[in-house]
């Protein structure tokens, strides 16, 4: 006969594959007949625009584009031109279990690009970026916690495991129009370049919405006959409004915010900014999972049949930092440093240890007016984990400083080096309780004599076709009293 099972949902979504890809780009550009020709190239920006993400039959896709200003200055050394560059790229994860109904979250580790003078009407452009790819699918399993009607004689024993798992993956368009006073007072004052970076600060639990607010932080180098390249950092905060599911909490949250489009202009001393982004939202829940891990029937055979349970229980994050000092050689003509931008490699293994190629640009001025770039390059050691995949690894720069100190330019950089990984377990939980009346032997005793040697009550009940609350009650027992040389008398039910 089969029991029958009380079974509990387990709702949420799934993670079917996460894959981290670095992508190669290049490209040839000519320069628009409305600019002068290339002298020397000062400053190369790129940046990642996501375009289109699909999923289908085994497959999910993501269409972007590498996008960017490349300065320079012409050829008589007048003001420096920004050209703007694209070079479309795509990118594909393979897996059984997907299909249309499947979600995608993208994420950019970095994007770098160079760019090289081929002429002076013409520049090759070579860089990459690294991607990560996370696939979920809506996720409905079950597990048995109990029995619906327990029949008399039979008995189970239930254990609990903490779940953490993805309640909500979202996305929504994120639209930011606004117009930033601009302090600096010049004639003719113009963009040269302008980029948005995203940060989501907090998210807020209001009923079964979810207000996630966070930061745009706009980076735009601007020029002026008067005060040549100068720099201006820009900020202003958002925020928005997801649904949540019913009655379940969440309890934290990742967010994913990548450009889809960017348009600024000066305006009566303002930079006005038009930014368009994706916002892709991944909200967490947690639960404790009951589920049976054993069970008996006195009198009868007992068919037990189980399902392996895979939950994610958490996750572990280790940071580490290192720091590192950049110098150039003497430049007696630098007079003052006007921007600085530090860019890191994706972390790969090297002899042991994780290196993080780091690359710093400079933008200076020279006593005589012109403005020169300074490339400094480094690598940064941390060390690594025994068994770990180089995808659970990312590096930001959490302090840095540029002075002009005795004729050189001297960086101290600071990079924060975090190991993540989820934290999963497998249990054996019973799917399945069939029993079947057992012949009866006049000869089983009624009554059981022996020492605990070290089993807990459960065993020696399931063993000899007792009860626990039986044997603890005949024996008078508790938890002190358990120990391995313990006599105890089992009843037989």
């Amino acid at each position: 006969m089969e029991i029958s099972l009380e079974r509990k949902r387990l709702s949420g979504y799934r993670e079917l594959c996460c894959d981290v890809q670095s992508i190669e780009i290049s490209g040839d550009f000519i320069v628009p007949d409305t600019k002068g020709d290339i002298g020397e190239i000062l400053l190369t920006r790129a940046q990642v625009r996501l375009k289109a993400k699909d999923c289908s039959q085994g497959n999910a896709h993501v269409d972007g584009e590498v996008f960017g200003e490349l300065l320079y200055l012409t050829e008589d050394k007048g003001e420096p031109v920004s050209m703007s560059f694209s070079v479309p790229f795509n990118c594909d994860v393979h897996c059984k279990e997907l299909d249309g109904s499947c979600l995608v979250v993208t994420s950019i580790k970095q994007v770098n690009a160079e760019g090289r003078i081929l002429n002076s009407r013409k520049v090759g452009l070579h860089g990459s970026l690294t991607i990560e790819m996370r696939c979920f699918k809506a996720d409905e399993r079950t597990a048995v916690c109990g029995i619906e009607e327990r029949p008399d004689r039979l008995f189970y024993k239930c254990s609990e495991e903490k779940r953490v798992y993805p309640m909500l993956i979202s996305e929504k368009q994120l639209n930011l129009s606004d117009e930033f006073p601009c302090d600096i007072s010049a004639d003719g004052l113009r963009i040269l370049s302008a980029r948005a970076s995203f940060t989501a600060d907090s998210a807020e639990p209001v009923g079964n919405k979810l207000i996630l607010k966070g930061r745009t932080d706009v980076d735009a180098l601007l020029w002026s006959a008067e005060g040549g390249i100068q720099s201006k950092k820009l900020s202003t905060s958002f925020s928005q409004l997801f649904e949540l599911p019913d009655d379940i909490p969440a309890t934290d949250f990742t967010a994913s915010i990548i450009p889809t489009a960017e348009y600024y202009s000066m305006e009566d001393g303002c930079i006005v900014s038009d930014i368009r982004a994706v916002t892709q939202l991944c909200c967490y829940a947690e639960e404790n999972v009951t589920f049976v891990e054993d069970a008996y029937c006195c009198g009868s055979n007992t068919e037990l049949q189980y399902a392996e349970l895979e939950l994610c229980i958490g996750s572990r994050f280790d940071t580490e930092e290192q720091s590192t000092e950049l110098s150039t050689e003497p430049m007696q003509n630098i007079s003052r440093i006007i921007y600085t931008e530090y860019s890191l490699g994706v972390p790969r293994f090297s002899d042991g240890s994780v290196a993080v190629p780091l690359s710093t640009m400079l933008l200076c001025v020279c006593e005589d007016g012109s403005t020169v770039p300074v490339k400094l390059r480094d690598t940064i050691s941390f060390a690594a984990a025994e068994v770990s995949d180089i995808s659970d690894y990312s590096a930001e720069v959490s302090d840095k400083s540029a002075v002009l100190s005795d004729d050189k330019i001297k960086l101290t950089v600071t990079v924060k080096l975090t190991h993540s990984r989820r934290l999963c377990k497998t249990v054996k939980a019973v799917s399945a309780v069939i029993t079947e009346e057992a012949e009866r032997n006049d000869n089983t005793p009624a009554l059981y004599l022996c020492r605990m040697g070290g089993y807990d009550t459960w065993t020696l009940a399931k063993k000899y076709s007792s009860s626990e609350e039986l044997i603890c009650s005949v024996n008078k027992l508790c938890e002190d009293d358990m120990t391995a040389d313990r006599l105890i008398l089992i009843p037989r039910l």
